[in-house]
């Protein structure tokens, strides 16, 4: 049986004085810049970083010509489908100010015909937008550094460091152009520190195992947040690429033990009102806004707590949860929600 409850957590200053926080060191660096880093359980810090130089003239052409092809993609996607869909939308709100319009008092009427005119005028603002920001997004664009190295460092709590270099080619692309200095990437660890994963914008994981204080590539799933583990780094999980389903793995074979289907009529959470997941040895939940999945990763079985339960976690109708985490043993189910504290 899964109790359920709801964890609050104050930080607070001990009692005797001391501060909360305290320094304990610095961490130079010394390849590139980094401008993401993460810790991990024992004390060791990773950092990503990189090293970059100025684009040739080549390889700004080069640029030029993909972001061009681009661009005109965008823009008859637009006209196609995103302008009119817009200007049959704002001719509907320009309706609807003018029939209000007609029932305000004069001195506001002075005011109203203003947005009706705004309304209708909205797509050409939008045209107007997409012919300013077209030379200014493409001189960005080819005039971005390119990227020569890049990797990962190991900090160690003793001052030890070690450097993880990263393959160019399968990171950023295989033409030196394409390799434009990236900040859409996440460091991930396991609870136990057991393993860790480098997260792209380009929605696949790199995953690594911490093995006597070396790092191993291990795997490349794809997949993308959230992501997480079981508190003893058995399982994971990862959110499909198509956002249907969430993947439970098992950590030793790297098998995939389990797909929890979110369109499911047992679980019905639309992708992007997914507020968090966790997992245990037995059980794996998701939470949307309102409502949670639980699913038996021994049976396969999906449960949803009942609309009088869901009330008592969130505390109004429209509940709203904000994240979950199962305890230690599995046995609890701890949920942060809008109310102030519950406890069965």
């Amino acid at each position: 049986m899964i109790f359920i409850c709801l964890l609050l957590i104050i930080l607070t200053e001990q009692s005797h004085g001391n501060d909360l926080f305290s320094k304990i060191g610095d961490i130079k660096i010394k390849n590139g810049h980094a401008n993401k880093a993460f810790l991990l359980p024992k004390g060791e810090v990773i950092y990503f970083w990189e090293q970059t130089r100025p684009p040739t003239e080549e390889e700004k052409r080069l640029r030029a010509e993909w972001f061009d092809k681009q661009w005109e993609k965008f823009r008859k996607s637009a006209e196609k489908r995103g302008i009119p869909k817009i200007e049959e939308n704002t001719r509907e709100i320009a309706k609807e100010l003018d029939k209000w319009h007609s029932k305000l008092p004069l001195i506001e009427k002075t005011v109203k015909p203003f947005l009706s005119a705004v309304a209708r005028g909205m797509p050409m603002l939008m045209r107007q937008a997409m012919e300013i920001g077209y030379p200014l997004a493409r001189e960005h664009f080819i005039n971005q550094p390119v990227v020569v190295k890049s990797g990962l460092i190991i900090h160690y709590p003793n001052g030890d460091e070690k450097n993880v270099q990263l393959d160019l080619e399968k990171f950023y692309g295989q033409e030196s152009w394409a390799r434009i200095p990236t900040e859409d990437i996440n460091l991930r660890a396991s609870p136990n520190g057991g393993f860790w994963v480098l997260e792209t914008k380009d929605k696949f994981l790199l995953l690594f195992k911490i093995k006597d204080g070396n790092f191993i590539p291990i795997a490349k799933i794809q997949g993308q947040s959230p992501i997480g583990w079981s508190l003893n780094d058995r399982f994971m999980f990862i959110k499909s690429l198509d956002e249907s389903s969430f993947i439970v793995y098992e950590m030793q074979s790297l098998k995939e033990l389990a797909k929890v289907d979110l369109k499911s009529t047992s679980c019905n959470i639309k992708s992007p009102f997914i507020r968090a997941a966790a997992i245990s040895d037995e059980f794996f939940v998701v939470s949307g806004r309102d409502t949670l999945c639980l699913y038996s990763l021994s049976d396969g079985s999906i449960r949803q707590p009942n609309i009088k339960m869901l009330r008592r976690i969130g505390g109004s109708p429209n509940s709203v949860i904000y994240g979950v985490a199962f305890s230690l043993d599995g046995r609890l189910l701890y949920i942060a929600s809008a109310r102030g504290f519950f406890c069965n």
